[in-house]
């Protein structure tokens, strides 16, 4: 449910105030179904994304807001 504001919240943000087109995020293992339910998808090799050191077991994802 927390997952499910955060996003709402997300798109408000977007038509008021600023522009994108989608969110990113580096998911732990435990959290990783979480995000593939909510139609979050993994980083595929040829994007760009950087990952702190103490990230590095993270799964980078993005979710596309123009769905």
């Amino acid at each position: 449910m927390l997952l499910d504001e955060c996003l709402e919240r997300i798109k408000t943000i977007r038509q008021n105030s600023l522009g994108f087109s989608f969110v990113t995020l580096c998911s732990t293992d435990e959290g990783f179904s979480l995000y593939k339910r909510r139609d979050f998808e993994e980083f595929e090799e040829t994007m760009n994304f950087s990952v702190e050191y103490a990230e590095a077991k993270c799964t980078p994802m993005y979710y596309w807001l123009d769905q």
